[in-house]
């Protein structure tokens, strides 16, 4: 009888990638149908991946680690805060920020959720750096 390892890391990460690549899939789909069932369901789908494929994974994190996560966090959050305030105060002086249709608003909103994670992970690995 085999054993199984509980911390098989290949196998998680294939289903990591296998979930990223259906929830991007059906997104994609779902943009081009106009159909907006298709990316939930794929990403739905993706979820529960994810959720099974935990159980191949042990998690161990030191005070390290989760320092500099949470100081990355800390930065993240007070640059974006701040960036808000600066683009709100200066769009009385000066409007520059059109009113969006609701296209334009899911493509900021994309956008922004992007360039969060990219200023996250630079801030992480500053701080990884740095430590």
């Amino acid at each position: 009888m085999k054993m199984v390892e509980k911390n098989d890391e290949k196998r998680y990460r294939f289903y990591l990638v296998l979930s990223m690549a259906i929830a991007v899939i059906g997104v994609l789909v779902a943009v081009v149908k106009a159909n907006p069932i298709i990316g939930a369901m794929a990403v739905g789908v993706a979820i529960v991946v994810i959720t099974s494929a935990k159980k191949y994974r042990v998690i161990t994190t030191d005070e390290r680690i989760q320092k500099i996560s949470n100081r990355a966090g800390c930065a993240t959050f007070v640059f974006f805060t701040l960036g808000f305030m600066l683009l709100y105060m200066l769009n009385f002086v000066h409007p520059f920020v059109k009113p969006m249709s609701s296209e334009a608003v899911g493509s900021c909103l994309g956008f922004i959720s992007i360039l969060m994670l990219y200023c996250y992970l630079t801030f992480y690995g500053y701080y990884k750096r740095k430590m």
